[in-house]
């Protein structure tokens, strides 16, 4: 089955959908990329779904991060990542708050509607 785009990340997200949900026959896969078809539709997509936007949102995540950590170590202050998270002693949630607040203002843009805390 080919994508209604024939872009290959698409077939690569008709794949893992398919996989992901159990399905095994080749009509499964219709049923699948007709999944995919409708959430682009819903939610406006088209130019993100199957373009490696995930890659380069987890990678933006990663470099806050490490910005946040490479602070956090500066200044002594013991931090654990965890996915997207930083655990430090409760003594030091205020600092690696700010550390946080601080990398992604450097990072990214628009408002950091994140909850930390």
């Amino acid at each position: 089955m080919q994508s209604q785009d024939g872009n290959a990340s698409t077939q690569g997200a008709i794949g893992a959908l398919s996989q992901a949900a159990g399905f095994s026959a080749p009509n499964d896969r219709t049923k699948a990329a007709e999944v995919i078809l409708a959430v682009r539709a819903k939610h406006n997509l088209a130019g993100a779904f199957g373009s490696d936007a995930g890659i380069r949102l987890m990678r933006r995540d990663s470099d806050i991060m490490m910005r946040a950590l490479k602070v956090l170590n500066a200044d002594g202050t013991p931090a654990l990542p965890v996915h997207d998270s930083l655990v430090v002693p409760q003594r030091h949630a205020g600092t690696a708050a700010a550390a946080m607040s601080r990398a992604w203002a450097e990072l990214s843009t628009g408002p950091n509607t994140a909850r930390i805390g």
